[in-house]
């Protein structure tokens, strides 16, 4: 028997690896996207996407298209987007853009490409675009919907590229994307731009709330890929200008409940901001521990108050995230027992910086981390997007409790009130560590440091009486990542 032809997902895996890892989460401007396979495993063509920040705070969007499939149409696309990307962080005008492709394409020899590049000013809603031989984007307004620019020949054939100019009010949307949404199986070109323009408006209007760039890209494959089919890859990029989103100030006393409020904001921002939820998951992760941190060691010295502690989180206008955790007294030093001052040490490795400022009035420790939505790759239309689950209360049971195999599963937030109850339930599943167990972390939605200790004493425990304790956790879960930031090694499954 012939061996298995491994080359169409081995190349879609380095599709992958070669487009933008996600899209930026902006104050003023929501980015959406997504990739469609043209079938399952098929040899990696070459369209390719990026959304950039520059800068000065504007946005850069490229959507291009190379000629062919397999390992040259990818690696021809990798190159032509490091290209595109360096230029527009050089401060280069989209037509400047793809001058300088041009010029790139005719030595790589990548003849026929095409890529539409468009620059945004999420204050002013100024949008400047040019494109070579690309489909021209889609703007999306208030009063009906219009193509931008002029065409012109593609990349490495010297054409010389023109700009069209036009600004988006709040609630307007521009669309980027390939040619593959037009030209489906049975549509001509121009009959597809129809489609597609008149689908857009539709999307648009039956959008509850105004067009959501992700869920307006998922609705457009959903409205026209399912009625034809498609033969082609399909990219789509769209950008949803918005009012501004608000900031996060709170000020709130020292005590437990200051890390579930805080929490309860920080998700009803971070779900405004559409971040994805690994990153709201390590976002939330580190401010809990560093507003538990707060709680537990700025006023040791005088409790009763009124001592609070001060919670400011803002998105920038280069798309960082960026927090404040502010007290009014002085952090006591560690006694150091076993699994504690884990906290900070957690905080640190799950965002992109942290750094503690002390002073005679207080402590304030800055997070920063800049966030990305993830893109789905996918080799079928899109569906309905799937609404975010809401925090669930603690819960831990074994089941099937009359089974000596029990498993103990855990649901919900593992938090300093959760890590109490999750403590009583080990103690008495294992026997205070004389018998062993499986713990089924998989609907933990919130593993804090506090139930990380738990977790590493009924560990020891069990250790000490030469029995296991076994946690399973999904890859991708919240319980995976803490778990395996802190030496306690997951299994994937029973």
């Amino acid at each position: 028997m012939p061996a298995r032809d491994r080359s169409g997902p081995e190349l879609a895996v380095l599709q992958a690896a070669l487009l933008s890892a996600g899209v930026p989460v902006l104050p003023r401007v929501a980015v959406g996207a997504r990739y469609l396979l043209a079938e399952a495993y098929t040899a990696a063509g070459g369209d390719w996407y990026d959304a950039v920040v520059l800068p000065d705070g504007a946005l850069g969007l490229v959507v291009g298209d190379v000629v062919g499939h397999g390992v040259g149409a990818s690696v021809a696309m990798g190159q032509l987007r490091a290209v595109a990307c360096y230029c527009l962080e050089s401060g280069a005008s989209p037509a400047a853009v793809l001058s300088a492709l041009d010029r790139f394409a005719r030595g790589l020899g990548a003849h026929g490409a095409t890529a539409c590049v468009a620059v945004l000013d999420p204050v002013t809603g100024s949008v400047r675009v040019s494109s070579a031989g690309h489909p021209l984007p889609l703007l999306l307004t208030a009063t009906g919907c219009r193509y931008l620019g002029r065409p012109a020949g593609p990349l490495a054939t010297g054409a010389r590229y023109t700009e069209a100019a036009d600004r988006l009010a709040d609630g307007d949307l521009l669309l980027l994307y390939t040619d593959g949404i037009v030209e489906r199986p049975g549509v001509h070109p121009a009959q597809g731009g129809s489609e597609l323009a008149e689908a857009a408006a539709h999307v648009r209007n039956e959008l509850d709330g105004g067009p959501s760039a992700q869920r307006f890209c998922d609705a457009i494959l959903t409205l026209l890929v399912r009625s034809t089919g498609y033969r082609d890859d399909v990219t789509l990029l769209a950008a949803h200008r918005h009012p501004p989103l608000g900031e996060v100030d709170l000020t709130l006393p020292d005590a437990p409940v200051a890390v579930t409020t805080t929490r309860t904001a920080l998700d009803a921002w971070l779900s405004a901001l559409g971040v994805d939820g690994l990153t709201a998951t390590a976002i939330q992760h580190a401010v809990g521990e560093v507003v538990t941190n707060a709680v537990e060691h700025a006023y040791a010295d005088r409790p009763g108050g009124p001592n609070t502690v001060d919670v400011h989180v803002e998105l920038t206008a280069t798309g960082v995230v960026e927090i404040a955790v502010t007290d009014h007294g002085r952090w006591r030093a560690l006694a150091d027992p076993p699994y504690r001052g884990m906290g900070l040490t957690m905080a640190v490795e799950l965002v992109d910086d942290v750094r503690i400022e002390r002073g005679r009035s207080g402590t304030t420790v800055r997070l920063r981390h800049r966030p990305r939505r993830a893109v789905t790759m996918s080799t079928r239309p899109a569906g309905t997007p799937i609404a975010a689950m809401p925090d669930e209360p603690f819960l831990a049971a074994l089941t099937p409790d009359d089974d000596p195999d029990a498993v103990l599963v855990v649901h919900g937030p593992v938090d300093a009130a959760g890590a109490v109850e999750l403590r009583d339930q080990l103690r008495s599943a294992t026997g205070n560590g004389t018998v062993s167990r499986s713990v089924d972390l998989s609907r933990v939605t919130l593993l804090a440091s506090a139930g990380v200790r738990v977790l590493h004493e009924a560990y020891d425990r069990s250790t000490a009486h030469r029995e296991r304790l076994r946690l399973m956790a999904p890859q991708g879960s919240p319980a995976h990542h803490v778990l395996e930031l802190v030496g306690l090694h997951p299994v994937e499954r029973m």
